[in-house]
């Protein structure tokens, strides 16, 4: 593993590392990742984006739940922003504002998925810190 102030890049195996961003480490918010992880140390990791043109990988620590609100989250976090802007320009229609209305009821049910996920990882005593086992496709080995 090799440390960056976004993330670390994880050796996998291939010829490429594969990036594992500070969001997708922890649940809770990381300042500096060599806090949580050091260098050489092994981590399971799951990947979860395989870019065979730019030959890039990238992969995560955190359970496949807590990605999948991460990444609704961020498209929820980017329709917000466009609607801000419109907002700010005068430029909101009357549409819109139902589509504020349930842009709210989705964050509450990412949130409510987000609490789920963390409470059956925390429950089943998943343990995210280890080291590499291949038991399929999509688990990396070191």
């Amino acid at each position: 593993m090799t440390a960056a102030s976004y993330g670390a890049f994880v050796d996998v195996g291939g010829k490429s590392d594969a990036l594992l961003h500070i969001s997708r480490i922890s649940e809770n918010k990381l300042n500096d990742i060599t806090d949580f992880i050091a260098v050489g140390q092994k981590i399971n990791i799951h990947i979860t984006d395989v870019d065979h043109d730019k030959k890039t990988m990238a992969c995560s620590m955190l359970d496949t739940q807590a990605d999948e609100y991460l990444d609704r989250r961020n498209q929820q976090k980017e329709r917000h922003q466009n609607l801000v802007n419109k907002v700010a320009w005068g430029q909101l229609q009357d549409n819109e504002v139902e589509e504020i209305q349930n842009q709210l009821t989705l964050f509450e049910e990412a949130i409510r998925d987000l609490n789920t996920a963390f409470s059956e990882a925390s429950a089943g005593g998943t343990e995210l810190l280890g080291y590499y086992t291949k038991t399929n496709k999509d688990t990396a080995t070191s």
